[in-house]
């Protein structure tokens, strides 16, 4: 009986490889590349916001300000926040 059961059923791994199937599945449907444009675009834009507050540069908060609106109107929409 126990045999008749992992036959149709087939055995105790077929869940976790269920699982596993669907969990790649779902990461293979992410747009990675979406993901780290927008995780570089907030790392470039924290820089840029703490090189404008250093006293011994010589990049103004104006001057970050004016990239960052120009990042915004190219698309960038996530880069002034």
């Amino acid at each position: 009986m126990l045999q008749l059961k992992a036959l149709l059923l087939g055995g105790p791994m077929v869940g976790v490889k269920l699982t596993v199937d669907l969990v790649l599945a779902m990461f293979g449907r992410i747009s990675w590349a979406v993901i780290l444009e927008r995780f570089l675009t907030r790392v470039m834009v924290g820089c840029l916001k703490w090189l404008a507050t250093l006293s011994t540069n010589s990049i103004y908060k104006a001057t970050v300000a004016d990239l960052l609106k120009d990042f915004e109107s190219r698309g960038l929409l996530k880069a002034g926040e």
